[in-house]
Protein backbone atom coordinates (compact mmCIF):
# COMPACT_ATOMS: atom_id res chain seq x y z
CA UNK A 1 0.00 0.00 0.00
CA UNK A 2 1.21 3.47 -0.82
CA UNK A 3 1.90 6.23 1.69
CA UNK A 4 -1.03 8.55 2.34
CA UNK A 5 -2.40 11.28 4.58
CA UNK A 6 -5.89 10.43 5.79
CA UNK A 7 -8.55 11.93 8.05
CA UNK A 8 -9.31 9.86 11.13
CA UNK A 9 -11.92 10.37 13.84
CA UNK A 10 -10.62 11.03 17.34
CA UNK A 11 -11.09 8.54 20.15
CA UNK A 12 -10.59 4.82 20.52
CA UNK A 13 -12.68 3.86 17.51
CA UNK A 14 -10.68 6.13 15.23
CA UNK A 15 -12.79 5.50 12.14
CA UNK A 16 -11.07 6.40 8.89
CA UNK A 17 -12.29 9.24 6.70
CA UNK A 18 -11.14 10.37 3.26
CA UNK A 19 -7.55 10.53 2.08
CA UNK A 20 -6.08 14.01 1.65
CA UNK A 21 -4.63 15.19 -1.65
CA UNK A 22 -3.86 18.56 -3.21
CA UNK A 23 -7.51 19.14 -4.13
CA UNK A 24 -9.15 17.95 -0.90
CA UNK A 25 -11.94 19.88 0.80
CA UNK A 26 -12.42 19.61 4.55
CA UNK A 27 -15.31 20.79 6.73
CA UNK A 28 -14.30 20.50 10.42
CA UNK A 29 -17.96 20.79 11.41
CA UNK A 30 -18.51 17.33 9.91
CA UNK A 31 -16.50 15.92 12.82
CA UNK A 32 -17.99 18.08 15.59
CA UNK A 33 -19.31 15.02 17.46
CA UNK A 34 -16.03 13.12 17.67
CA UNK A 35 -13.22 15.47 16.69
CA UNK A 36 -10.64 14.33 14.18
CA UNK A 37 -6.95 14.16 13.34
CA UNK A 38 -4.68 13.41 10.38
CA UNK A 39 -2.74 10.16 10.10
CA UNK A 40 0.35 9.48 8.00
CA UNK A 41 -0.20 5.86 6.89
CA UNK A 42 1.85 3.08 5.32
CA UNK A 43 5.22 4.68 6.07
CA UNK A 44 8.17 3.67 8.27
CA UNK A 45 8.68 5.63 11.48
CA UNK A 46 9.62 7.96 12.85
CA UNK A 47 7.74 10.65 10.98
CA UNK A 48 7.51 14.40 11.44
CA UNK A 49 4.59 16.66 10.59
CA UNK A 50 4.74 20.13 9.07
CA UNK A 51 1.83 22.56 8.79
CA UNK A 52 2.19 25.43 6.32
CA UNK A 53 5.94 24.90 6.36
CA UNK A 54 6.26 24.93 10.15
CA UNK A 55 7.37 21.90 12.11
CA UNK A 56 4.53 20.54 14.28
CA UNK A 57 6.08 17.49 15.94
CA UNK A 58 7.47 13.98 15.63
CA UNK A 59 5.71 10.61 15.97
CA UNK A 60 7.87 7.56 16.69
CA UNK A 61 5.28 4.77 16.90
CA UNK A 62 2.29 4.00 14.66
CA UNK A 63 -0.36 5.25 14.31
CA UNK A 64 1.46 8.42 13.24
CA UNK A 65 -1.04 11.16 14.15
CA UNK A 66 -0.49 14.90 13.77
CA UNK A 67 -1.78 15.49 17.32
CA UNK A 68 -0.52 12.21 18.79
CA UNK A 69 -2.37 9.41 20.52
CA UNK A 70 -2.40 7.48 23.80
CA UNK A 71 -2.31 3.73 23.18
CA UNK A 72 -4.22 4.24 19.91
CA UNK A 73 -6.71 6.62 21.54
CA UNK A 74 -6.55 9.31 18.85
CA UNK A 75 -6.14 12.86 20.19
CA UNK A 76 -8.29 15.63 18.73
CA UNK A 77 -6.54 18.05 16.39
CA UNK A 78 -7.52 21.70 16.05
CA UNK A 79 -7.49 22.41 12.34
CA UNK A 80 -6.68 25.87 10.94
CA UNK A 81 -9.65 28.07 10.10
CA UNK A 82 -8.31 28.69 6.60
CA UNK A 83 -6.74 26.59 3.84
CA UNK A 84 -3.55 24.77 4.81
CA UNK A 85 -0.79 22.49 3.58
CA UNK A 86 0.15 19.45 5.66
CA UNK A 87 3.31 17.40 5.13
CA UNK A 88 4.57 14.10 6.51
CA UNK A 89 8.34 13.50 6.32
CA UNK A 90 9.66 9.96 6.74
CA UNK A 91 13.04 8.38 6.01
CA UNK A 92 14.27 10.51 3.10
CA UNK A 93 10.80 11.07 1.58
CA UNK A 94 7.69 13.11 2.18
CA UNK A 95 4.01 13.27 1.20
CA UNK A 96 1.85 16.39 1.33
CA UNK A 97 -1.67 17.67 0.74
CA UNK A 98 -3.07 21.16 0.08
CA UNK A 99 -6.42 21.25 1.83
CA UNK A 100 -9.27 23.73 1.32
CA UNK A 101 -11.52 24.49 4.30
CA UNK A 102 -15.01 24.38 2.84
CA UNK A 103 -18.39 23.74 4.45
CA UNK A 104 -21.37 23.62 2.06
CA UNK A 105 -24.12 26.14 2.86
CA UNK A 106 -27.14 24.72 4.68
CA UNK A 107 -30.12 23.61 2.62
CA UNK A 108 -32.51 26.41 1.61
CA UNK A 109 -35.56 26.78 3.92
CA UNK A 110 -38.83 25.32 2.71
CA UNK A 111 -41.09 27.74 0.73
CA UNK A 112 -44.61 28.41 1.92
CA UNK A 113 -47.62 29.73 -0.11
CA UNK A 114 -48.05 33.51 -0.05
CA UNK A 115 -51.48 35.17 -0.40
CA UNK A 116 -52.07 36.43 -3.93
CA UNK A 117 -52.16 40.12 -2.97
CA UNK A 118 -49.01 39.86 -0.90
CA UNK A 119 -47.28 37.96 -3.69
CA UNK A 120 -48.13 40.72 -6.17
CA UNK A 121 -46.77 43.40 -3.85
CA UNK A 122 -43.62 41.43 -3.18
CA UNK A 123 -43.02 40.89 -6.90
CA UNK A 124 -43.45 44.60 -7.70
CA UNK A 125 -41.06 45.58 -4.91
CA UNK A 126 -38.52 43.03 -6.09
CA UNK A 127 -38.71 44.24 -9.70
CA UNK A 128 -38.32 47.89 -8.67
CA UNK A 129 -35.35 47.06 -6.48
CA UNK A 130 -33.76 45.03 -9.29
CA UNK A 131 -34.22 47.84 -11.83
CA UNK A 132 -32.83 50.50 -9.46
CA UNK A 133 -29.80 48.57 -8.31
CA UNK A 134 -26.77 49.21 -10.58
CA UNK A 135 -24.71 46.26 -11.70
CA UNK A 136 -21.48 46.07 -9.71
CA UNK A 137 -18.13 45.47 -11.33
CA UNK A 138 -16.84 42.04 -10.26
CA UNK A 139 -13.95 42.16 -7.80
CA UNK A 140 -10.80 40.76 -9.35
CA UNK A 141 -9.38 37.81 -7.43
CA UNK A 142 -5.65 38.28 -6.80
CA UNK A 143 -3.30 35.58 -8.00
CA UNK A 144 -2.11 33.60 -4.96
CA UNK A 145 1.55 33.83 -4.06
CA UNK A 146 3.69 30.68 -4.27
CA UNK A 147 3.73 28.60 -1.10
CA UNK A 148 6.92 29.13 0.85
CA UNK A 149 9.21 26.10 1.00
CA UNK A 150 9.00 24.35 4.38
CA UNK A 151 11.69 25.25 6.88
CA UNK A 152 13.54 22.55 8.84
CA UNK A 153 12.86 22.01 12.54
CA UNK A 154 14.51 24.53 14.89
CA UNK A 155 18.23 23.90 15.17
CA UNK A 156 21.53 25.76 15.14
CA UNK A 157 24.16 24.88 12.57
CA UNK A 158 27.64 26.39 12.56
CA UNK A 159 28.34 28.25 9.34
CA UNK A 160 30.78 27.25 6.64
CA UNK A 161 32.30 24.16 8.28
CA UNK A 162 29.67 21.42 7.77
CA UNK A 163 29.03 21.14 11.49
CA UNK A 164 25.77 20.33 13.20
CA UNK A 165 25.21 22.05 16.54
CA UNK A 166 21.84 21.27 18.12
CA UNK A 167 21.05 23.20 21.28
CA UNK A 168 18.63 22.18 23.99
CA UNK A 169 16.73 25.43 23.53
CA UNK A 170 15.07 23.98 20.40
CA UNK A 171 12.58 22.36 22.79
CA UNK A 172 11.41 25.64 24.28
CA UNK A 173 7.60 25.90 24.12
CA UNK A 174 7.34 22.21 23.12
CA UNK A 175 5.70 19.42 25.09
CA UNK A 176 8.56 17.51 26.73
CA UNK A 177 8.63 14.01 28.20
CA UNK A 178 8.18 13.95 31.97
CA UNK A 179 11.27 15.14 33.84
CA UNK A 180 12.79 17.34 31.11
CA UNK A 181 12.84 21.14 31.32
CA UNK A 182 14.45 23.81 29.14
CA UNK A 183 16.57 26.54 30.70
CA UNK A 184 18.40 29.00 28.50
CA UNK A 185 20.08 27.05 25.72
CA UNK A 186 20.10 23.76 27.67
CA UNK A 187 17.69 20.94 28.42
CA UNK A 188 17.78 19.47 31.92
CA UNK A 189 16.58 16.09 33.22
CA UNK A 190 15.14 16.08 36.76
CA UNK A 191 16.88 19.28 37.81
CA UNK A 192 18.30 19.23 41.36
CA UNK A 193 17.02 15.70 41.98
CA UNK A 194 19.01 13.61 44.46
CA UNK A 195 17.90 10.30 42.95
CA UNK A 196 21.10 8.32 42.31
CA UNK A 197 19.67 5.51 40.17
CA UNK A 198 19.20 5.33 36.43
CA UNK A 199 16.23 4.81 34.11
CA UNK A 200 16.27 2.48 31.10
CA UNK A 201 16.47 3.69 27.51
CA UNK A 202 13.12 4.70 26.07
CA UNK A 203 11.76 6.09 29.35
CA UNK A 204 11.91 9.79 28.38
CA UNK A 205 13.38 10.33 24.91
CA UNK A 206 14.10 13.63 23.17
CA UNK A 207 14.22 13.41 19.38
CA UNK A 208 16.32 15.98 17.54
CA UNK A 209 15.74 16.42 13.80
CA UNK A 210 18.54 17.78 11.61
CA UNK A 211 19.57 18.07 7.98
CA UNK A 212 22.98 16.72 7.02
CA UNK A 213 25.11 19.51 5.50
CA UNK A 214 27.32 17.08 3.56
CA UNK A 215 27.78 13.42 2.65
CA UNK A 216 30.02 11.99 5.37
CA UNK A 217 30.22 10.03 8.59
CA UNK A 218 29.89 12.26 11.64
CA UNK A 219 31.44 12.14 15.09
CA UNK A 220 28.89 12.77 17.86
CA UNK A 221 29.57 14.29 21.26
CA UNK A 222 27.38 15.98 23.86
CA UNK A 223 28.32 18.99 25.94
CA UNK A 224 26.94 18.03 29.35
CA UNK A 225 26.95 19.57 32.80
CA UNK A 226 27.17 16.85 35.46
CA UNK A 227 27.38 16.73 39.25
CA UNK A 228 29.24 13.57 40.20
CA UNK A 229 31.93 11.24 38.89
CA UNK A 230 29.74 8.14 39.27
CA UNK A 231 26.16 9.42 39.57
CA UNK A 232 24.26 12.20 37.79
CA UNK A 233 26.67 12.06 34.87
CA UNK A 234 25.21 10.28 31.83
CA UNK A 235 22.35 9.94 29.38
CA UNK A 236 21.36 7.61 26.53
CA UNK A 237 22.02 8.24 22.86
CA UNK A 238 20.51 6.39 19.89
CA UNK A 239 20.64 6.87 16.13
CA UNK A 240 18.25 5.13 13.77
CA UNK A 241 20.96 4.10 11.28
CA UNK A 242 23.30 2.72 13.95
CA UNK A 243 26.40 3.91 15.79
CA UNK A 244 30.11 3.14 15.81
CA UNK A 245 32.06 3.06 19.08
CA UNK A 246 35.72 3.79 18.34
CA UNK A 247 39.04 4.05 20.16
CA UNK A 248 42.55 4.23 18.76
CA UNK A 249 44.19 0.79 18.31
CA UNK A 250 40.95 -1.07 19.02
CA UNK A 251 38.51 -2.73 16.63
CA UNK A 252 35.46 -0.64 15.91
CA UNK A 253 32.32 -1.75 17.72
CA UNK A 254 28.94 -1.32 16.05
CA UNK A 255 25.40 -1.10 17.41
CA UNK A 256 22.14 -1.07 15.46
CA UNK A 257 19.51 1.62 15.36
CA UNK A 258 17.49 0.12 18.23
CA UNK A 259 20.37 0.08 20.72
CA UNK A 260 20.92 2.81 23.32
CA UNK A 261 24.53 3.77 24.09
CA UNK A 262 25.53 5.49 27.32
CA UNK A 263 27.11 8.91 26.78
CA UNK A 264 28.90 10.41 29.75
CA UNK A 265 31.98 12.09 31.14
CA UNK A 266 33.75 11.22 34.40
CA UNK A 267 34.90 14.63 35.61
CA UNK A 268 34.38 14.89 39.37
CA UNK A 269 32.85 17.92 41.04
CA UNK A 270 29.68 20.00 41.04
CA UNK A 271 28.35 21.56 37.84
CA UNK A 272 31.24 20.27 35.69
CA UNK A 273 30.87 20.89 31.97
CA UNK A 274 32.64 18.57 29.50
CA UNK A 275 32.26 16.62 26.23
CA UNK A 276 30.97 13.06 26.25
CA UNK A 277 32.30 9.66 25.14
CA UNK A 278 30.80 6.28 25.92
CA UNK A 279 31.31 4.48 29.25
CA UNK A 280 34.53 2.80 28.01
CA UNK A 281 35.95 6.03 26.58
CA UNK A 282 35.02 5.17 23.01
CA UNK A 283 34.10 8.02 20.72
CA UNK A 284 30.61 7.80 19.26
CA UNK A 285 30.04 8.30 15.54
CA UNK A 286 27.47 7.44 12.90
CA UNK A 287 27.68 3.89 11.60
CA UNK A 288 26.95 4.90 8.01
CA UNK A 289 27.65 7.94 5.89
CA UNK A 290 24.87 10.52 6.03
CA UNK A 291 23.68 12.04 2.75
CA UNK A 292 23.82 15.77 2.11
CA UNK A 293 20.44 17.48 2.29
CA UNK A 294 18.67 14.51 3.89
CA UNK A 295 16.83 14.76 7.21
CA UNK A 296 17.80 12.52 10.13
CA UNK A 297 16.85 12.09 13.77
CA UNK A 298 19.07 11.56 16.79
CA UNK A 299 17.61 10.47 20.12
CA UNK A 300 18.81 11.59 23.55
CA UNK A 301 17.27 9.56 26.37
CA UNK A 302 17.00 10.21 30.08
CA UNK A 303 19.29 8.08 32.25
CA UNK A 304 20.74 9.98 35.25
CA UNK A 305 18.89 12.62 37.24
CA UNK A 306 20.15 16.20 37.51
CA UNK A 307 21.93 16.04 34.14
CA UNK A 308 22.00 19.03 31.82
CA UNK A 309 22.58 18.64 28.07
CA UNK A 310 23.79 21.94 26.65
CA UNK A 311 24.17 20.94 23.02
CA UNK A 312 24.91 18.08 20.65
CA UNK A 313 27.78 18.58 18.25
CA UNK A 314 28.27 16.49 15.12
CA UNK A 315 31.34 17.00 12.93
CA UNK A 316 32.46 15.27 9.71
CA UNK A 317 35.11 12.59 10.19
CA UNK A 318 36.23 9.22 8.82
CA UNK A 319 37.59 6.16 10.64
CA UNK A 320 40.08 6.95 13.39
CA UNK A 321 39.56 10.66 12.77
CA UNK A 322 36.40 10.22 14.83
CA UNK A 323 38.27 9.12 17.98
CA UNK A 324 39.21 11.49 20.86
CA UNK A 325 42.92 10.80 20.31
CA UNK A 326 42.70 12.28 16.82
CA UNK A 327 43.34 16.00 16.27
CA UNK A 328 40.28 15.95 14.00
CA UNK A 329 38.09 15.17 17.03
CA UNK A 330 39.39 18.09 19.06
CA UNK A 331 39.34 20.39 16.06
CA UNK A 332 35.82 19.30 15.21
CA UNK A 333 34.60 19.99 18.74
CA UNK A 334 36.24 23.41 18.98
CA UNK A 335 35.16 24.39 15.47
CA UNK A 336 31.57 23.23 15.77
CA UNK A 337 30.69 24.15 19.34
Amino acid sequence: MSAELVIREAGLSGKYGPSLTDDSKLCPADYAATGFSIECRNVPGPVQFFLNGNWVGTENVAPYMIAGDSNSNIHKWTAPTSDFTVECHYATKKISAKVTIFCPPPAAPRSFAVPEAAASTTMQTTMQTTMQTPTQTPTQTPTPLPTQAPSPPPMTMSKGNNCINIKGSMFKNKVLPAGWTVEGTSVWYRKNSKFGGVVPGGTADLNYMFISPMTSNFGITLNMTTHDVTDFNDCWIKFRYGLHLMKQNEPTQSVDGNTYVKAYHNRDGTAVEAWSVDENFHAISTKTSLRAGMMYMITIGARSANLKVNNIVMFPCTGNECTPESPVWGKGVSMCA
